[in-house]
């Protein structure tokens, strides 16, 4: 009798160190770092003979959130791709060659509240070919999809079960040919002349001495204008040549350009008709450059432009008027320690 309740006392205490241990487990915190979130990955994005892009894809946890991002082995830059909310899985982790330019893109298998959601990241500014190129430098990225396309995936994949990476391989295979995934959300012409102006100053007051307050004119953006996010409702009209492609709404013409890396940018949108290989601007025409009236190819009445005027040193708003396509009158307007000048010229030009 004694020894059966001396086993009992000893289950009993054993069972209560068990549950004590078992209660000490459940209260220390995890650190959800690494591979509780997802394995860290050795990926290699680009290869040929004068570059190579490999690094590791890291998920770093930060308090409610997480960091994914990439470490380039080269010279161990880190890049941030995204941050997602620490309830939002990682179900897998691909490479896949949307564009077709052998540029690998990271995309990742998301999954929140029962639903999948797929995102891709690529590469960009990928200098090959320049005896200075620099890695550290040159190497970004973006989001794939712009978010249009990101819906439209989205919503398509959201409650597949089982979603694999077969399976994300194939709504990707839909997107081609690849200029439906683009990059222009944030697309400006305007900050990429500012950015190539700043270079040619050491000194930061020169260039904006000439600089414009925003009410002083409009900085013409196509994409704001026309709102042209998805390519899904426009028709395609041909291409003009390797990287440029003519799309219609039935008012308008829209030319893109196809940039590497698979970005593309809405260059211009005109009124007119196609005949033949003989493109026939007719009305309203529009760039990041300028915009005013065609007729039959023929500039006419008054542009409004933006020029590089060396005695500047900047790009600056220009008025010009024409006359049946001859250039006959400038308006140049600046400012200059806060004051608003205009020129105006109608020398030969």
């Amino acid at each position: 009798m004694k020894t059966y309740k001396s086993n009992f006392n000893l289950i009993k205490n054993f069972q209560k160190k068990y549950i004590i241990l078992l209660f000490i487990i459940l209260l220390t915190p995890f650190k959800l770092h690494g591979n509780s979130i997802h394995p860290n990955l050795e990926l290699e994005l680009f290869k040929n003979e004068i570059t190579r892009v490999n690094g590791l894809l890291k998920f770093e946890k930060i308090k409610n959130r997480y960091n994914i991002i990439f470490e380039i082995s080269k010279n161990n830059r880190t890049i941030l791709l995204d941050t997602q909310n620490i309830k939002t899985k990682v179900k897998d982790v691909f490479l896949y060659d949307t564009n077709k330019d052998s540029v690998n893109e990271i995309f990742i298998i998301y999954y929140e509240n029962g639903k999948n959601y797929l995102e891709g990241y690529s590469l960009t500014n990928l200098t090959m070919e320049e005896e200075d190129y620099q890695e550290d430098e040159a190497t970004e990225f973006f989001k794939t999809f712009n978010d249009i396309t990101s819906n439209k995936i989205n919503s398509q994949i959201a409650n597949i079960k089982n979603f694999n990476v077969n399976l994300a391989k194939k709504e990707l295979e839909k997107l081609t040919p690849y200029y439906k995934v683009i990059n222009f959300n944030n697309y400006s012409l305007w900050d990429e002349f500012r950015n190539n102006n700043k270079e040619e100053h050491s000194d930061k007051i020169s260039f904006y001495q000439y600089e414009l307050l925003p009410q002083d004119y409009e900085k013409f953006n196509l994409q704001k204008y026309f709102k042209i996010y998805s390519l899904d409702n426009l028709n395609f009209i041909k291409y003009i040549n390797s990287d440029n492609i003519l799309f219609s709404n039935g008012k308008y013409y829209f030319l893109f350009q196809i940039h590497q890396l698979g970005s593309i940018t809405l260059e211009e949108v005109f009124q007119g008709k196609i005949t033949d290989e003989v493109i026939i601007k007719n009305g309203r025409y529009f760039s990041s450059l300028e915009n005013g009236y065609y007729e039959k190819n023929i500039k006419i009445g008054t542009w409004n432009s933006y020029e590089y005027l060396e005695e500047f040193k900047c790009y600056l708003p220009v008025k010009k008027y024409f006359t049946k396509g001859i250039l006959t009158k400038k308006d140049i307007v600046y400012r200059k320690l806060g004051k608003l000048y205009k020129v105006s010229s109608r020398s030969k030009f």
